[in-house]
C-alpha cells in the first residue's frame, strides 16, 4: 500500500521590517522545503499616520492623496512579498503570495490562515514594550491568541 504524502501548510505573513526579514529566514532555515506549501502574505493597512495636513484636508485633492499612499504600500507590499516568494522558490519550497487589502494585519492573516486551511502561521515579533505596545497592538499577540492552527513567533537575532 502506497503511503499518502502529507504537505504543510504555512502562511508567512510579512511586513516590511527585520523581524519579517527573520521570519522569512526561519522558514527558509528549518522547515523542509519537500512537501511544504507556503503562502506569503503581506497585509496592507489604510494609512493610519498622515501627516498633521492631511489629517484636516478635504476634498477630491485630500482623497487622491490618502488613495496615492494606499496604492503605493500596495506597491511595495507587491514586491517584498515577490521577493520573499523567490527566496522560497530558489530554495525548492512551493510557494505563491498575495496581498490582501481588505483590513485589520489582525484579521487579514487569521481569516486568510483558516480559508487556506494552514498548519501554520510564521509571523514575526517588532518587540514593542510597554506604551508603544499599548498603542500600536501586537500582530503577533493576536495571532496567536486567535489562530486555529499552530503558530510560530520568529524574533530578529541582535
Amino acid at each position: 500500500m502506497a503511503s499518502q504524502v502529507t504537505v504543510m501548510r504555512i502562511v508567512l505573513a510579512i511586513d516590511d521590517s527585520p523581524c519579517s526579514d527573520a521570519a522569512v529566514h526561519a522558514v527558509l532555515d528549518r522547515v523542509k522545503p519537500e512537501e511544504t506549501e507556503v503562502l506569503v502574505l503581506h497585509a496592507v493597512e489604510w494609512p493610519k499616520h498622515l501627516s498633521p495636513a492631511m489629517q484636516f484636508a478635504e476634498g477630491p485633492a485630500a482623497a487622491d492623496d490618502v488613495l496615492g499612499i494606499h496604492e503605493e504600500a500596495r506597491r511595495r507590499g507587491r514586491l517584498l512579498v515577490e521577493r520573499a516568494c523567490a527566496a522560497l522558490l530558489q530554495s525548492h519550497f512551493s510557494a505563491c503570495s498575495e496581498v490582501r487589502d481588505e483590513g485589520d494585519a489582525r484579521a487579514v492573516i487569521l481569516d486568510r490562515a483558516a480559508e487556506w486551511r494552514a498548519d501554520l502561521i510564521v509571523v514575526g515579533s517588532h518587540g514593542r514594550r510597554g506604551l508603544d505596545r499599548w498603542l500600536l497592538g501586537s500582530v503577533s499577540d493576536a495571532v496567536v491568541r486567535h489562530a486555529r492552527c499552530s503558530v510560530a513567533v520568529v524574533r530578529p537575532t541582535v
